[in-house]
């Protein structure tokens, strides 16, 4: 769902907290003493203080907990104290769940903070404003009041967003959220398919291994914590958690008395204040910073998941009943997968973060490869149209594309299908026909209900595949689909695109309102031969079409043409010319729908091309 941002009542962000707060302690009584300061100063009307009992045998610890416990006469303004002592230690898990529990039996909605988690004092009135907002919107499943992710990926003009994700570094939530809360995992895949919580997580398969392995863990009780499952009622449920795009909270609580934070993180941001009046965001989870706190925070990362893999190789390995000299044998090879793997994504990691130095047109070309990689760069300067937004359609990494919104239902022709078929799949969803072809597989990786296949593939590369059903642009659109007053093309057809579009009539190029492509081999352009067709079809494109996005492939290499270097492969979205569009240059070659082909890699840098584009015109 996508909506305008909504429009509320302007909260004083001084004004005493109106929420009951549930603050949540152990064996902590120095932090604890901090957050009871802070919250003197904003003075909760109501508070819920619930300590867990001290572990067994643990005589020093006993002693923390009866400290803490006394602290609770230590609310001593106006409020009125309900408190929860366990006689016995519940541990992270039921410790903090039931003590949730147990102030819901009186509130319908809470502000929870533990007790080495110290807020700002606009945390608060923030809190206290969505949970007023949002009461009703069932969409809206809870308010993290910490922020892990850098300024420069979050929109400046709103002061938070929506993000998949639960943060519970202080937060707030209501009831209704808390009765979808289980606290056991049991067969958690009868309740979530792999496929669910995959098209959930925005179609990343590194992050769709971790969630399911941690509630693997979960559900076998491996991990004793109560978080995690808040996180599985979110995704399960598709809900949505207002974060701040400021840091709001501080956790004190780092070091030896820790249970899970020994060592604070690299991500942790300094704590700060939202000003207010809130400026509120468009009602639509943000993919993009999502995608950064999967790999950057949550560990959905290569090396992180390849750790996992070779762990279970191994323990797979050792449990064989196969002979110990054997063993020796696979165990190292296992090891030299894992480090070969892992400098390969190491080492082209290294080049693409060069690759904003690298791609750089202010020198002189000293080589006709340069000249022709100019001359073609001329053709793709980016336009932006008034009155049309990108979107990113299709999933977050390899097979979305980066497009405008179509204007209207049309007949989209999706031309070489490959193992990914979100595009196809969003665009039915989104009311339009879809007509899939590939000529080199009989059926489409999965089912796109809804969608025509044809094995059947356009003209370009005929003498490198006699065998295969290869036809002109012009018959796969007149031919084989039906006719409309607006068509919709999405080609990635390794390397045909090239001939497909210079033997294409400009006048057939018209009949699409948008062209979305993959380009390939851009290392032919070194040859004269090949640049005179990869020219010719980008002209035939750019006499109907303006280009309006571009972003680089980094599965392919970065390719050296002389003194100038770009990447191999690139994406580019096209729409066409009309009469009424007034366009403007793109200030920025990246959009905020951008998402790595490769979830492991980071993405080429192009905004030297702004620069290019400025001089060429």
């Amino acid at each position: 769902m996508e909506s305008g941002p909504i429009e509320a009542p302007i909260k004083n962000s001084e004004k005493c907290s109106e929420s009951a707060v549930l603050v949540i302690a152990f064996n902590r009584p120095d932090s604890l003493k901090v957050l009871i300061d802070r919250l003197r100063t904003i003075k909760p009307k109501k508070i819920y203080f619930a300590v867990d009992g001290a572990r067994h045998g643990r005589i020093e610890e006993a002693q923390l907990v009866i400290e803490t416990r006394a602290l609770a006469t230590s609310f001593d303004w106006d409020c009125s104290v309900a408190t929860k002592f366990s006689e016995v230690n519940l541990g992270c898990g039921l410790g903090v769940s039931s003590a949730i529990s147990w102030a819901f039996e009186t509130e319908s909605k809470l502000i929870v903070l533990e007790d080495d988690i110290i807020p700002d004092f606009s945390f608060f009135p923030y809190c206290e404003e969505l949970l007023e907002l949002y009461e009703s919107n069932k969409e809206v499943f809870a308010i993290s009041g910490c922020n892990f992710v850098p300024a420069t990926l979050l929109n400046e003009n709103e002061s938070y967003r929506f993000s998949q994700i639960p943060h519970v570094w202080g937060w707030a939530l209501w009831k209704r959220s808390w009765e979808l809360y289980e606290f056991e995992l049991n067969d958690w895949r009868s309740q979530l398919s792999t496929s669910d919580l995959r098209q959930v997580l925005g179609g990343s398969w590194i992050a769709t291994m971790m969630w399911a392995r941690i509630f693997t863990l979960m559900e076998k009780k491996k991990i004793d914590t109560w978080d995690y499952q808040l996180c599985f009622a979110a995704i399960k449920n598709k809900k949505m958690i207002a974060t701040p795009n400021v840091n709001l909270t501080e956790n004190i609580g780092f070091g030896d008395m820790a249970t899970h934070t020994m060592k604070k993180p690299d991500y942790i941001l300094e704590k700060g204040s939202l000003v207010f009046p809130l400026k509120h965001p468009m009602f639509s989870i943000n993919t993009k910073v999502d995608y950064w706190i999967q790999k950057n925070v949550m560990g959905a990362s290569y090396p992180s998941i390849l750790r996992l893999v070779k762990r279970q190789l191994l323990a797979s390995i050792r449990g064989l009943k196969i002979r110990s000299s054997l063993k020796k044998v696979l165990v190292p090879i296992i090891d030299q997968i894992g480090f070969a793997s892992a400098a390969y994504y190491e080492s082209k990691n290294h080049i693409i973060n060069q690759s904003g130095d690298l791609i750089n047109f202010s020198k002189p070309p000293i080589a006709l490869a340069d000249e022709k990689l100019v001359e073609f760069l001329k053709h793709l300067s980016v336009k932006r149209i008034n009155g049309l937004d990108l979107v990113r359609i299709g999933g977050n990494n390899d097979g979305g594309y980066v497009m405008y919104r179509p204007s209207q239902p049309s007949v989209a022709l999706s031309l070489g299908v490959g193992p990914n078929v979100s595009w196809d799949k969003e665009m039915i969803s989104l009311g339009h026909k879809v007509y899939m072809f590939d000529p080199t597989i009989k059926k489409p990786p999965m089912k796109v209900k809804g969608a025509r296949f044809h094995r059947i593939g356009v003209e370009g590369n005929n003498e490198s595949f006699p065998n295969l059903d290869l036809r002109p642009l012009k018959n796969l659109r007149a031919d084989l689909t039906e006719e409309a007053n607006s068509y919709i093309l999405k080609i990635d057809v390794e390397g045909a695109e090239w001939q497909a579009f210079a033997n294409a009539d400009p006048s057939e190029l018209e009949n699409y309102e948008q062209i979305a492509v993959e380009f390939h081999d851009l290392n032919k352009l070194k040859n004269a031969i090949n640049a005179e067709t990869m020219l010719k079809a980008l002209k035939n494109i750019s006499l109907s079409h303006h280009c309006v996005h571009i972003h680089a492939n980094n599965y392919s290499k970065l390719i050296r043409f002389g003194e100038y270097w770009f990447p191999d492969a690139i994406e580019v979205s096209f729409v066409r010319k009309s009469t009424e569009q007034v366009t403007s240059g793109a200030k920025d070659v990246s959009s905020e729908f951008d998402q790595p082909n490769c979830e492991f890699l980071d993405d080429y840098n192009l905004e030297a091309l702004i620069e290019l584009w400025n001089k060429e015109q």
